[in-house]
């Protein structure tokens, strides 16, 4: 889906928006309003050759895109030694369990193969029309370069294929003056050397061209584009815009290479921004917007509580909601590049509506994009084993839970999450729940309120569309009040999250952790008691004003009902002047 959506984006605004730039550039190696017939031209025998090529690596779990439409030599002993080396299970079990693999093989070769037959008609017409050829002569040598592969206009179609499917060959150090690209190769060198990082950092080169190709096409592409822009006019000592002399338009051939590309993608990115910054959550009326758009709630920079306050109110992170609170969610996390492009629109505008000063919403800008990069890239599988032997009272469970998430694959486990109605207590579930995150092995995850945590949709649509957490009606006015709280306070921001695990045992005074059953019944029973304390306590008022006081007593409120829960279900703990008495 997020290459459907990114070729299509592509084809249409992006490669329109380049076009219409470069009307006042005019560089003939960039894209021409021309081009587009050859662009369309492309589509039916793109599709026809895509299907073949798709089915080909299906079955041969091989990709032959460069040797297909490059001319490329087969040498059959690396195609042999790269099949054999992932062919850690021989036979027809090995290939069931290489399905997902196999799958994205497909999908990968079947994107190239139709994007390139399209590309390749275009940059052919660049080419011809860099040489000064028209008519007759421009279609006699746009069809000499499509017939032959390996031209230069099919090399050009290739990596543009490659670049839209996320597929770009890192470069080492030396080759790229990129630190975080130079790193990501050194990680994909590493991972391929020693297979138990395979099961950690899986996937490096697509993670990384998604998060590179999305961080630019937002406003902060804005930097480096500038950056390349006054390199080059320092160095060359040239003007790079394009003059006027006489009735004459000239433009330096010797700009940047992708500077019409880039130029068009932030034309684009700030006028988006420009047309969604209302919508974008961090204002006092965010509950009532008929249109919602929500970034992201990272480790880094909200709490657990935080996060569970985003999906009660919201529905979680990545949303746009539209209609108002009874109206219609959408989950675009999975639909990359433009979540990463949305997103982090999103969370920069969160962080200039912060109602602090500028040197902390800069701070909060770099927190969430640091986020991003770690979220989206190979860091999230280290960050994953770092934080299940953390979060683990014993590290060899959280490395064996790690490493069954590796093992058993997530076309698997997917759909068994997907036709699930309700989240689960995974944390409770195990080891059993980790493999295989059915609702048999883990009890129904329960909100502060200790109502069941659902799901939006039903078991079909959640396999097409990431389901959201579905929200009340009408939000719980303690919520109201700290969502509040939190817009005009961010440095102080306050909410409740999920109590701990464990209790006091009375008789040996030590921490005892509870069992999945028994958490899921104090959870339920806290969570109703903390809503019938808080109920009619909070009023408008307190709401549209609320105060640190305000915030306390609802603080207050939840430590004392789960106090009085802990006590009915495991009995009173003894204090020191208990025991001082006895």
């Amino acid at each position: 889906a997020g290459n459907a959506v990114s070729t299509a984006w592509d084809m249409t605004v992006q490669r329109g928006a380049e076009a219409l730039v470069n009307m006042a550039f005019r560089r003939k190696g960039d894209a021409q309003l021309g081009e587009a017939k050859y662009l369309l031209r492309g589509i039916i025998p793109g599709i026809q050759r895509a299907r073949q090529m798709a089915e080909m690596a299906w079955t041969a779990e091989y990709d032959f895109t460069e040797h297909v439409m490059l001319g490329a030599p087969v040498d059959l002993r690396d195609i042999s030694s790269k099949i054999v080396g992932r062919r850690a299970i021989p036979g027809a079990l090995g290939r069931i369990v290489r399905m997902p693999g196999r799958a994205l093989m497909y999908a990968d070769s079947f994107f190239k193969g139709l994007i390139a037959q399209m590309e390749v008609g275009a940059h052919a017409y660049r080419i011809a029309k860099a040489e000064g050829l028209k008519e007759d002569a421009l279609e006699a040598r746009i069809k000499e370069l499509v017939d032959q592969p390996g031209s230069v206009a099919w090399f050009s179609a290739v990596e543009k294929a490659k670049d839209l499917t996320f597929q770009q060959d890192l470069k080492k150090w030396g080759d790229t003056h990129n630190p975080a690209e130079a790193i990501a190769r050194a990680m994909q060198d590493a991972s391929g050397s020693v297979p138990p990082l395979r099961f950690i950092i899986p996937f490096i080169r697509t993670p990384f061209n998604i998060m590179r190709a999305g961080l630019r096409k937002t406003p902060l592409g804005s930097i480096p584009l500038a950056w390349d822009v006054l390199s080059y006019a320092t160095a060359t000592g040239k003007n790079w815009i394009s003059r006027i002399a006489g009735n004459k338009v000239e433009t330096n051939p010797e700009l940047p290479a992708d500077f019409v590309k880039g130029f068009a993608e932030q034309s684009i990115a700030w006028t988006i921004l420009a047309m969604i910054w209302g919508a974008i959550q961090g204002d006092d009326d965010d509950d009532k917007k008929q249109i919602l758009i929500t970034g992201s709630s990272p480790r880094t920079e909200a709490t657990r509580g935080e996060r569970e306050l985003q999906k009660r109110a919201y529905g979680g992170d990545y949303m746009i909601r539209i209609g108002g609170r009874a109206g219609i969610t959408f989950n675009f996390s999975r639909y990359e590049p433009a979540a990463t492009v949305l997103g982090t629109m999103a969370d920069a505008v969160r962080s200039m509506k912060r109602n602090t000063d500028s040197g902390d919403k800069m701070n909060a800008l770099w927190g969430y994009t640091m986020a991003q990069v770690e979220s989206k890239s190979f860091l999230r599988g280290i960050s994953d084993m770092m934080a299940a032997t953390r979060d683990s009272a014993d590290v060899k469970s959280g490395i064996a839970n790690t490493l069954a998430q590796a093992l058993v694959p997530n076309i698997i486990r997917q759909p068994l999450r997907n036709l699930d109605e309700y989240e689960r207590d995974g944390k409770g579930g195990g080891f059993w729940h980790t493999i295989l995150p059915s609702g048999a092995n883990a009890e129904v995850k329960r909100d502060v309120f200790g109502a069941q945590v659902e799901k939006t949709g039903n078991g079909l649509s959640r396999m097409v569309v990431t389901p959201a957490t579905k929200t009340e009606t009408t939000l719980q006015p303690a919520d109201r009040l700290l969502l509040r709280w939190n817009t005009l306070n961010p440095t102080e921001k306050y909410a409740p999250q999920t109590p701990n695990r464990t209790y006091r045992d009375p008789k040996t005074g030590k921490d005892v952790e509870m069992s999945a059953a028994q958490f899921a019944d104090y959870t339920r029973r806290a969570g109703s008691l903390a809503k019938t304390m808080l109920a009619g306590k909070v009023t408008e008022r307190q709401i549209n004003h609320p105060t640190q006081k305000d915030v306390d007593a609802i603080k207050q409120v939840f430590t004392d009902a789960r106090r009085t829960v802990r006590e009915q279900m495991f009995g009173k703990k003894k204090t020191m002047v208990d025991m001082m008495w006895k």
